[in-house]
């Protein structure tokens, strides 16, 4: 088993001027703090934490399918990359929480989240699967008490049209 860490983005921008916020992450990807899965409520999604079980993964949750769909690349990669040093991420990992059925319609075995990755520097804008990213977003889920069968079904590269399906 990989070890599972998580870092406090937001606690971290009390004590360093130069972090990027949740806000500047959001802006560059199209999105906004509308778009954000309730912070209120029963469920604590993983918000803003570095999480990592190989490389941190910025962790954001979308409350829509439609609105992690709308998300976009970013434009200016090196500000891209310049943000994520500034929270020592290698890329931001935005997810929705979706319904537990595949495309046949059968029940999954766990939760299922459809999600997108948006790496610092790797030449290209966007994964379409992304194992350690999928693997960090479990781990912290599960670390919240967010699971079923201790499963989880990740679908990744929809928006892409490259769609991949990652179990952990």
């Amino acid at each position: 088993h990989a070890q599972h860490v998580e870092t406090d983005c937001f606690r971290d921008k009390k004590f360093r001027n130069d972090t990027a916020t949740m806000e500047d992450f959001l802006d560059v990807l199209g999105l906004s703090t509308e778009d954000i899965s309730s912070l209120e409520g029963s469920i604590n999604w993983p918000t803003f934490i570095n999480s990592s079980v190989a490389r941190p993964k910025t962790l954001i949750p979308i409350k829509s399918l439609d609105r992690l769909h709308s998300a976009t690349s970013p434009a200016d990669p090196e500000k891209f990359c310049q943000l994520c040093e500034s929270i020592d991420s290698t890329g931001i990992y935005i997810y929705a929480k979706i319904g537990d059925a595949d495309a046949r319609g059968e029940e999954t075995k766990g939760l299922s989240f459809e999600a997108r990755q948006f790496p610092k520097s790797s030449g290209y804008g966007e994964d379409p699967a992304t194992g350690i990213a999928a693997g960090a977003l479990a781990a912290s889920l599960h670390k919240r008490g967010i699971t079923r069968n201790d499963f989880y079904d990740i679908f990744q590269g929809t928006a892409m049209g490259k769609p991949s399906r990652i179990g952990v």
